[in-house]
């Protein structure tokens, strides 16, 4: 068997610390609960209302997710949505735990008030951000953090990636993710989602949604493609009133950026001055519309036109236009009765910015609460963390403070006695030297600098000489501390924010959903009780 058991311990992080004045506000801020709409009373259900949409732009995850979305569009309950790009080979872990945190909101409100609740996950395939949604990274199983990347196809560098199609290279790139996977008992199985969805010809949005939905059949959650065309013909009504209104728009967007600034934070978002949030595919260029004089401009120097003549093209083509990110949120709960919405942390802070786009546009906030943050501690590193007596956090900084006191408790006592004598004994000494010598030879300040810098250069060497025997003696202990590092913090960035599931997922099989469905309060058994 390759694969350790029992399955890996879910550790939770902290999402982030607290906003300080002048940096970005973040979750746990003071000025967050002035900004946000928090998570209050599962009274929420009372934002039930029934949907224009029906469910062909949803795929669920479960046969009960779809009869709970049924319910839901009919105006019976709610739902908890989430978000992200559709990144390649599903993103790094923490798209995995945006999903899940959504899921166990949408049972909470369920249990609270005995009406549907559904996690919902916003496929964000009009963003136009190829070095973020064309990149997948791993851990490999040797520790070795490999990037695999795919690029635009002529004509679609500018344009929403989500409907850009693969072509063959995705084989060779899944090829080289397995190869980085590495053979084991569950990887065929593991990566059987990706092998089926991922195939030239598939769009970006499609291989992510197809894969995630396999991934995680049976958990109660639906995937959402905002790129549908009966979503799109929709939505027309709702840009059309944010186009005829773009000034009004930018001014919303302007008092949010300045509440966020007046409560002593950077706005993370900073949209164009003249932004209407509102973008226009025109087949090679997805451009934001400017509002210019009584006019729009496509972009910054495309054409510029009356307003009506782009409210002519939006009824024509409404699957040309679609929301930026400010505008996406209020776009979905207009489209749909959210009640709360999990959001990664500088999501959380341009959210901060919102308050007044939602007042204009007449449209309750929802509740805002953070995604879980989770460290995936395998066996052998709990053992390896448990021989050194440190914990995830101590580790943080690549192993290097833990590696020092394991340094600093192996010299033996008398040689730890002796380096602070000879260290306490030098520096007493030549004090009492420098205060005669300034009484009797005045001046000799620089030399007795000098000789104190000289000394501790020489100290400093030795010490790191009997280190450095000690590391030697405790090598494999050392090596340990620093590949656990490389597992919880890969490339110095939390684990999460790096890794893939399927390093997991090939490892552990479907008891690595287990752990994490019960991180986050979904009991075995009970994914779609």
């Amino acid at each position: 068997m390759n694969v350790p058991f029992p399955a890996p311990r879910m550790v939770e992080m902290g999402l982030a610390s607290p906003g300080t004045p002048g940096g970005d506000l973040v979750e746990g801020s003071g000025a967050s609960g002035i900004l946000l709409k928090p998570v209050g009373p599962d009274s929420a259900i009372d934002l039930a209302r029934p949907s224009a949409l029906s469910t062909a732009a949803f795929t669920p995850t479960s046969e009960q997710a779809r009869a709970k979305l049924s319910a839901v569009l009919d105006g019976e309950g709610v739902l908890v949505s989430t978000g992200q790009q559709p990144g390649l080979f599903l993103g790094p872990l923490y798209v995995l735990y945006k999903i899940f945190s959504a899921v166990s909101h949408a049972r909470r409100i369920e249990k609270a008030t005995g009406r549907p609740a559904v996690a919902s996950f916003w496929i964000a395939a009009d963003d136009h951000d190829w070095d973020e949604v064309g990149t997948a990274r791993i851990v490999s199983r040797t520790g070795v953090i490999e990037t695999l990347s795919i690029s635009p196809g002529t004509g679609e560098e500018n344009r929403s990636v989500g409907s850009a199609t693969l072509g063959p290279e995705i084989n060779p790139l899944l090829d080289q993710f397995a190869a980085a996977v590495g053979e084991t008992e569950f990887s065929a199985a593991a990566l059987a989602p990706l092998h089926t969805a991922y195939t030239p010809g598939a769009t970006v949005s499609g291989a992510f949604r197809s894969a995630f939905a396999e991934l995680l059949d049976g958990f109660d959650l639906v995937l959402f493609d905002p790129t549908h065309e009966e979503v799109r013909r929709e939505a027309a009504p709702f840009l059309r009133r944010v186009l005829e209104h773009g000034p009004l728009v930018s001014e919303a967007m302007r008092e949010g950026t300045e509440a966020v600034v007046e409560a002593g934070y950077d706005p993370r978002l900073r949209p164009p001055r003249a932004g209407t949030q509102v973008f226009y595919d025109d087949g090679r260029t997805r451009s934001h519309l400017l509002t210019e004089g009584a006019g729009l401009r496509n972009g910054k120097s495309g054409e510029l036109r009356p307003v009506e003549d782009w409210l002519v093209f939006l009824d024509a083509e409404p699957e040309r236009f679609s929301a930026a990110a400010a505008l996406r949120p209020a776009l979905e709960s207009w489209l749909l009765p959210v009640a709360r919405t999990v959001l990664g942390p500088g999501e959380l802070a341009y959210w901060a910015q919102l308050g007044p786009l939602f007042e204009l546009l007449d449209i309750d906030m929802p509740q805002t609460t953070p995604r879980s943050s989770w460290f995936v501690v395998e066996p052998r590193v709990e053992r390896w963390l448990s021989g050194v007596e440190a914990t995830v956090e101590d580790l943080a900084d690549g192993g290097e403070s833990i590696g020092r006191r394991i340094t600093r408790e192996g010299r033996p006592g008398g040689i730890e006695h002796g380096l602070e004598r000879l260290t306490d004994d030098f520096e007493a000494s030549l004090a009492a030297l420098e205060r005669t010598s300034e009484a009797q030879l005045p001046g000799l300040g620089s030399a007795f600098g000098k000789a104190r810098k000289s000394v501790e250069t020489t100290f400093t060497a030795l010490e790191r000489t009997i280190d450095g025997r000690i590391r030697e003696s405790r090598v494999t202990t050392l090596d340990r501390v620093r590949r656990a590092a490389d597992r919880l913090y890969p490339g110095g960035q939390p684990q999460e924010r790096v890794d893939s599931p399927f390093s997991f997922l090939a490892r552990y099989g479907p008891s690595f959903l287990t752990a994490v469905a019960a991180a986050h309060d979904i009991p075995p058994g009970e994914a779609t009780d």
